[in-house]
This record gives C-alpha cells, structure tokens and sequence, in this order.
C-alpha cells in the first residue's frame, strides 16, 4: 500500500490540524508496518533545510508520539506564497486575488502529479485538493466555501471555469469524506451537497495524558495557540472580574505564539498581570499542566454566529478529560459533541462560565466526582477508536 498525506503548513506550525496529521500518521505506521509513507508539505515560510530525522523529531516532541522517521519520505513544494492586500487599489487587490487562486491551482496540478503513482492520497489540509491515487480520502477539519460561490471568481470568466471544475473534481475524485464531528459532517452537507454514503465521522486521534501529578484544586487551564480567533483575551477578562476567582485560583494560558504580533501578546498581558502564560511549551510541559490542574477552559465561538469560527472539535479538551481536568467550554461547535454533564459544564455566557468555574472552586466534593468520570468519557475520542474507526473507513473504499 503506497500512501502519500498532503498537509500544506507541516513543517511550521503546530496546531489542531497538524497534530490530527500527525497522530494519523502515526496510525497509519501501526497499520502498515513495512510501508513508506510520502508527506508532501510546502516549505514557503522558511529558509532553512529541513531533513526528514528532524522533521519527525520535531513532531514527536510536540504530540507525544512515535514517528518512525526511516518509513518516512518528506517531499517539499515550494510555490511563492501571494497575500491579497486588504487595502488599497482595487486592481492591486483583484490580481492579488487572482495570483493566490493561480497559486492555488498550481498546488493541485502538483498533487496530481505527485499522487498518480500511489494507493492512497489523503488530503489532511484545510484546503480542497483532491489526488489522482486509485483512492483519495479528504480529511474535513471544516469545510472551505466552494471556489465557484466566491464572488469575484464568478466575475471573471477565467476563474470562473476554473473554479467551477476544480469544485466538480474534488466532490467526485474524493472517495471518501472524513469530517472529524458530526457539526463539521453537518456543514460539510450544507456546502457541498455531499452525499451520506460518501462521508463518515470520525473523531480525531488524541494522545491522552499520560503524566500524573497531585492537583492543583484551584487551577485552571487553557491550553490553545495564542492567537486572537481562540478569544483567550476574553477568558483573562472574565478570570480578572471575579472576585474569587482572581483571589483564589490560578490561571495559565500555554501553548504557541509563532506567526502573532507582540503587540497581540502584550495586550494579553496587560488584562490581568497575575496570568501565567507559557510559550511554545514541550509535549511534556503541557501534560503536566493538565495533570495539575483542577479546571479547563475553552472559548472559541463567543460572539461568532460563523460555524467557521467555532471550534469543529477540540482535541486539547480531549486531552482534558484523559488528564481528569475538568471542561468548563463553550456550547457551541464540536465542543457539545464532547463535554456532558457527567463529566463538565458548558456555557452561553461567561457570566455561566464564571458561575461553574466559582461553583467548583468553592465545592471539591463536586470536583471529586467529575474528575473520575472525565478520564471515562476521554476513552471514546482516543487513538485505538480512532484506528479502529479508519481501518473501517480504508475497507469501505
């Protein structure tokens, strides 16, 4: 079986959808034990040379796992990366437009060619390239709109026609959908009218925790990219406008800050001096910190009504539940999929949000039996599922 994964930004960013690729990977290695598997990826953003023991290094240093580098081939692309501008002349930003959709097109006309002589090419990207193996699968984090319901593809005949076949070819190549919730299967149907029996759910692979420390009672956690759609400035204000909670309990906010402003991260600083925020922080480091603490938070979605802007699963609250850290998330996207009321709270308001989060602060009796039904509830999002699940999928097509 000769497979080869397509995942634009591998090498650079470390995300929910990178660490879903990579845990993949990972599977797939667990499946097919003697098979080479190509990952093609764009190196764009940045000037050093990568060699694929480094790259697996790197992954295995930030998801916790067990790549083997030696059954792995890294083939990089490299076209020039084209930003439309947001502002300015309106020519400028139409041909910025169009130089990133012919970007686009050349990026699938390499997949195609890359991909001909494989099994298997799986699309773990956000973007909705399809391959030309004898199987294709799409991994769907979220759906992206259909290039033919932009507006200015519709405008310009070129594009136009483009982008009318590349929509075609991608719903009829692909084999087989793998949106990773059942709110992402939802839209994914909405957008592109794609059929039931060409899509199956399929929770993504999360590694549990498998650090155990003495809790922290009057910890909370967050633990995302720092970036603004995570709405992390909004959780710090909500932590800062309670009294007991910023009296008595302590929050730290870990996780990625490449790619944001300083500016950004300051502003973050500055709501409320007493938050601890650890940057680009080990696998490790971030498993003992759910290990400690006593309480998650989550919040992306608040005041968004675009499902693109939910959260569409929630891999990091996953690995809450398996470290027994209680999940005080937003009721909203693939986080209703994860959290009950045998295990954590959702919310509406963060009004709600500090009500639970004060509610267990104050009573750790409550906390006592939530804890042990969080790392219960985590088993049926974990990796065994998840190969169970995929190797359903694989006999399927």
């Amino acid at each position: 079986m000769k497979i080869v994964i397509y995942m634009n930004n591998f090498i650079y960013k470390y995300g929910g959808a990178e660490g879903y690729t990579a845990n993949l990977i990972e599977v797939l290695q667990s499946i097919y034990k003697t098979e080479t598997i190509t990952i093609i990826t764009e190196s764009v953003k940045t000037s050093q040379k990568i060699r694929c023991h480094n790259f697996i290094e790197n992954q295995n240093n930030a998801y916790g796992l067990k790549l083997d580098s030696n059954r792995i081939n890294l083939k990089l692309i490299n076209i020039p990366n084209t930003n439309v501008p947001e502002k300015g002349n309106k020519i400028v930003r139409i041909m910025g437009f169009i130089k990133r959709q012919n970007r686009f097109f050349k990026t699938q006309k390499l997949i195609n060619h890359i991909t001909k002589d494989y099994d298997l090419f799986i699309n773990c990207s956000r973007y909705s390239f399809y391959g030309s193996a004898k199987k294709n699968i799409a991994i769907i984090h979220f759906p992206k709109d259909p290039l033919s319901s932009i507006p200015i593809n519709n405008k310009i005949p070129y594009l136009k026609l483009k982008a009318k076949k590349q929509d075609e070819k991608f719903k009829n190549k692909i084999d087989l959908f793998i949106p990773n919730s059942d709110f992402t299967s939802y839209w994914l149907s909405q957008m592109w009218n794609i059929p039931d029996n060409k899509k199956i759910t399929i929770y993504p692979p999360v590694t549990p925790v498998s650090v155990k420390n003495e809790k922290n009672h009057n910890q909370i956690f967050i633990c995302s990219r720092i970036e603004s759609t995570k709405k992390i400035d909004i959780l710090i204000k909500a932590f800062a406008s309670s009294k007991i909670l910023s009296t008595k309990a302590k929050l730290i906010v870990a996780g990625s800050i490449k790619g944001e402003s300083p500016e950004y991260i300051n502003m973050l600083k500055d709501i409320c001096p007493t938050v601890e925020f650890v940057y680009e922080p080990s696998r490790k480091k971030i498993e003992e910190l759910y290990a400690q603490s006593n309480i998650f938070w989550h919040a992306k979605g608040i005041n968004e009504t675009n499902p693109l802007y939910y959260e569409h699963f929630g891999i990091t609250t996953v690995e809450a539940l398996s470290a027994s850290c209680i999940p005080i998330v937003i009721n909203k996207g693939g986080q209703k999929e994860i959290v009950n009321e045998i295990c954590g709270f959702k919310w509406d308001s963060t009004e709600e949000l500090i009500r639970y989060t004060e509610y267990l602060i104050e009573n750790e009796n409550v906390c006592d039996k939530l804890r042990k039904n969080c790392e219960k509830r985590s088993k049926m999002f974990l990796k065994g599922n998840f190969k169970m699940n995929l190797l359903n999928a694989l006999k399927k097509i």
